[in-house]
């Protein structure tokens, strides 16, 4: 049975739940990180001064885990041999643990490793120490060149996977593929965050993420939901209100999950692994990717879909900092200030950019004037009577019109294009 040591104050508090979290994928990982001061303080320094990210340390307490079994020592010990009596850095021990890690490294090359994952090692065990106080620094640089390339899917590899997919699998892929959306902040999504558009039926559906639920927690921004998936969202909800026979009914309010797990009675907010599971496995279904593959890493995965989300936005003209706003992430030119445009701004922005995964067919006036209503939150039902209709709508002799003007517009910007043959020059262009 695992001891957690008593807890003496909030900071230590938030510590060991923090350790807790990330570590319980590997739960041997945590008695390894309890018990030596040295991994403490790593686990204390990036939930403080860093990201405070779960995966952040998993990878840190990971990869020196296995340098520690290498080695067969604990932390603590490895920290001590650098040190002499008084605490102070001592050299000879640091050019013993230099010579060591040369050693590991080499020992990570022997077994294939790609050359990221062989920098990503070093990286944590650096930084390991060096954040108790010992420099350690290999003599030579490491290469940083990825084996494992990852991709964006395309809309055709999209529209496969949805063709595949269950109800709720479709509202995982629809709002990661049209929102630029992180897993691990999907996850922490609740109703309230789409209460407001969703109920009152605008579109887009406008989410403001708060900083403390994504990455890093540096900043709140806002993203949006096209059509689509608020229409794979709203069925979703609904189904889950109805319930089924193993499920009881759900009653929805503000701080229900967005997404919740699958095979739990009680209403629980699903796990990123459970996601990443149901990414990977989709893709697999599709044939987009192969279930008995060697590679250790694949070109199509969760994080993906913010890829797609990215490519699609700047393919159709989107304001790249608008862009990187809707996706929390900074803003390259800090003097343009995003944010003070407004949400209304950014719906716009996304609203007239047409993204989506299906293609978008084409809308008559009456459509499009109902879609511009929707945005704005009113009914077109009670605003478009028959009679506001009938004005609107085009006789027969004004379609034939359009359709004369549509066809000499065409035929003058044919002949406006330049040609390959060559032209006579004149004395003005001499």
């Amino acid at each position: 049975m695992l001891r957690v040591p008593e807890r003496q104050n909030r900071a230590e508090e938030k510590v060991l739940q923090y350790i807790v979290e990330s570590l319980s994928i590997r739960s041997r990982l945590i008695p390894f990180t309890l018990h030596n001061l040295s991994t403490m303080k790593i686990a204390r320094h990036l939930l403080f001064n860093r990201t405070g990210s779960p995966l952040t340390l998993y990878g840190y307490i990971s990869d020196f885990h296995y340098f520690c079994r290498w080695l067969k020592a604990e932390p603590d010990r490895l920290i001590n041999s650098c040190r002499n009596r008084n605490g102070d850095a001592n050299p000879k021990g640091i050019a013993r643990m230099t010579a060591a890690l040369d050693q590991y490294i080499d020992q990570l090359r022997a077994r294939n490793l790609a050359p990221a994952t062989i920098r990503s090692h070093l990286k944590s065990i650096t930084s390991f120490f060096r954040i108790n106080g010992v420099g350690l620094k290999l003599p030579y640089g490491l290469s940083v060149w990825n084996v494992y390339q990852e991709r964006a899917p395309s809309r055709e590899e999209l529209l496969k996977i949805l063709e595949l997919a269950d109800l709720r699998e479709r509202v995982i892929i629809t709002i990661l593929a049209v929102s630029g959306l992180r897993v691990g902040t999907l996850v922490k999504l609740q109703y309230r965050h789409v209460k407001n558009d969703l109920e009152r039926g605008i579109i887009p559906i406008h989410i403001h993420v708060e900083a403390e639920l994504i990455k890093g927690k540096r900043r709140s921004y806002d993203t949006f939901l096209n059509e689509e998936a608020a229409e794979c969202l709203r069925a979703y909800l609904d189904a889950r209100r109805i319930g089924t026979k193993k499920i009881p009914p759900e009653q929805i309010h503000d701080a229900s999950p967005l997404i919740r797990a699958r095979h739990s009675k009680q209403v629980r907010t699903v796990p990123v692994s459970a996601v990443y599971e149901v990414v990977h496995n989709l893709f697999i279904k599709s044939g987009l990717l192969k279930k008995d593959s060697p590679r250790k890493k694949y070109e199509l995965r969760p994080h993906s879909f913010r890829r797609f989300f990215r490519t699609q936005m700047a393919s159709l003209g989107v304001d790249p900092d608008c862009i990187n706003f809707m996706m929390g992430r900074a803003v390259k030119d800090r003097y343009h200030d995003v944010r003070m445009k407004g949400v209304e701004y950014l719906r716009g922005v996304y609203m007239t950019s047409g993204m989506r995964i299906r293609p978008k067919i084409k809308m008559n006036k009456i459509d499009a004037l109902k879609e511009i209503l929707q945005m704005w939150g009113l009914d077109p039902q009670k605003i478009l009577t028959h009679e506001a209709l009938a004005q609107i709508t085009p006789t027969p002799k004004q379609e034939q019109t359009d359709s004369i003007d549509t066809a000499i517009l065409s035929k003058a910007s044919q002949s406006s294009q330049p040609t390959d043959s060559p032209q006579k020059s004149t004395g003005a262009s001499e």
